[in-house]
Formats: structure tokens, C-alpha cells, sequence
């Protein structure tokens, strides 16, 4: 079987190779199969709740923090008016004062508008607090709608994100350990429509018979026939050390946008 005879110099040197990937060591690739299931537990760590789960529950934090801001609200209304009618009863009890004709009769006003000042000032503070806790329930609830916001456009995100990855095959845990974009998504997707082509599956039936897991000891490895030094200059390591531990789907795109700047020359088998 001919190889694909793509050099690493000739790779290097074209700087569109990498459109759409940052190439990375190949030591921080988790280890997949060519079927895309990683083999390092570790590369994929699972969140404690799902974004969906975080966005219900940021509402229902929310939703909570909105009927405690109505509610302090409510106490705060109820205390400005105690307030304002405590003051509305000492302003009356000095003007009976002012028009008392008899010693017994002021006497008994003068002891009367003494409590209600206590009472006055008493209310004072309980509508200062009322004030401070509705405040404080104000800013509660505007915050805690703006993390439901965010919340929810997470999750939105997230769902379009992996309604697009099962479009290739591509599975939340797989997104999780490559770290991948709603962009890379976008960009696999297009390889995967590339890679389909029958232009480009007589290529890989020619190069590996179309597996993509080969690795015979020639130096070239995947359906693609990478060799270790042209798939890194590609961006391949981002995915795996060499072609063949990469997922298909990694494979196809490093391939398409080695053909986008090189088009099929490299592929003998082209």
C-alpha cells in the first residue's frame, strides 16, 4: 500500500495548516480509541450538576429570592406606615396639649405624648431595619436573577453544543475531556462532511482500508497515514500523540485542513 508522503517541513511551512486548532503537547491529549472513548478517567471530570441542572436550580434560587424581596417589601411598608402614624399621633397629642385648659387634663396629655414618642422613635428604628433588610433582599434578588440568567444561557449553550456534537457522533463526555467549542464542533462537523466525500473515502480505503486505529510500525499511523512529525505540525496533538489513538473524528479534521492548504498531493493514494 502507498503512503501518504506528508513531510513535516513541507507542513511546517504553510501557516494555514492549523485554522481552527491550537496545537498543543501531545502529553496533554487524553488517550482515546479510534472510535472516540478516552481511556483516561481522569481526562473527563464530571460536574456536579449538569447545566440544565444548574440553570433550574439558579431559578428556583431566584424565584425565592424574588417572593423574599416582595416579602421584605411588604415588612417595610408595613413599617413605614407604624412610622408615619406614630408621628401623626405625637403631632396630635401636642396639639390637644397646646389647647389643654386644665392642669389634670395636660398632666394627662403631657403622659400620653410621652409614650407615644418612645413610640415614635421605637417605630424609627424598626423602619431603618425594615429599610436595610429590604435593601438587602433587593440586592439578593437582582443578583440572584442575573446568576439565573447566566445559568440558563449556559445550559442553552451547552444543549446546542451537544445537539451539534451528536450531529458527528460526539459525546458530552468527549466535549468534556477535548475541551471543545461550539466552534471546533462546527469545524468537525464540516470535516465530517468532507471526510464523507467519495473523493476523499477512496483515499483512506487506499491508505489504511479505512481503519482508522492502524498502527503497523511503518512510521505512518490512522486511516489518514500521519506521520508522527506532520500530524503534531498539523495541530494533531491537541487530539493524540499520533493519528491512530485519535478519535475519528480528530483524525478527519486534521486531514481536512492539512487538504485545505495542500490539497490531495501529499496522498499518494489521492
Amino acid at each position: 500500500m502507498r503512503k501518504a508522503l506528508i513531510g513535516t517541513s513541507t507542513l511546517l511551512a504553510s501557516g494555514a495548516l492549523a485554522v481552527g486548532l491550537a496545537a498543543a503537547p501531545a502529553t496533554a491529549a487524553p488517550v482515546v480509541s479510534a472510535t472516540g472513548a478516552t481511556t483516561a478517567s481522569a481526562a473527563v471530570s464530571a460536574a456536579s450538576f449538569t447545566p440544565r441542572q444548574s440553570a433550574n436550580r439558579a431559578a428556583l434560587v431566584a424565584k425565592r429570592a424574588a417572593a423574599a424581596r416582595a416579602a421584605a417589601h411588604q415588612r417595610w411598608i408595613q413599617a413605614r406606615n407604624a412610622y408615619l402614624q406614630a408621628g401623626w399621633t405625637v403631632g396630635a397629642l401636642k396639639v390637644k396639649l397646646g389647647a389643654a385648659t386644665t392642669d389634670e387634663e395636660r398632666a394627662a396629655l403631657y403622659a400620653e405624648l410621652t409614650d407615644a414618642r418612645k413610640a415614635h422613635v421605637a417605630s424609627l428604628k424598626v423602619f431603618n431595619e425594615a429599610s436595610r433588610a429590604r435593601t438587602r433582599a433587593i440586592n439578593a434578588a437582582t443578583k440572584a436573577a442575573a446568576d439565573a440568567w447566566r445559568a440558563e444561557k449556559a445550559a442553552r449553550n451547552a444543549e446546542r453544543l451537544a445537539a451539534l456534537a451528536r450531529s458527528v457522533g460526539i459525546s458530552p463526555a468527549t466535549i468534556s475531556a477535548y475541551g471543545l467549542s461550539e466552534g471546533d464542533i462546527s469545524r468537525i462537523l464540516e470535516a465530517a462532511n468532507w471526510a464523507n466525500t467519495p473523493k476523499a473515502l477512496s483515499v483512506v480505503a487506499c491508505e489504511s482500508g479505512g481503519n482508522y486505529g492502524i498502527n503497523t510500525g511503518n512510521g505512518y499511523y490512522g486511516a489518514w497515514q500521519f506521520a508522527y512529525g506532520s500530524w503534531l505540525g498539523a495541530g494533531g496533538g491537541r487530539w493524540a500523540g499520533t493519528a491512530d489513538q485519535a478519535p475519528k473524528w480528530a483524525q478527519d479534521l486534521v486531514a481536512y485542513n492539512y487538504y485545505q492548504s495542500a490539497g490531495w498531493g501529499p496522498w499518494a493514494c489521492a
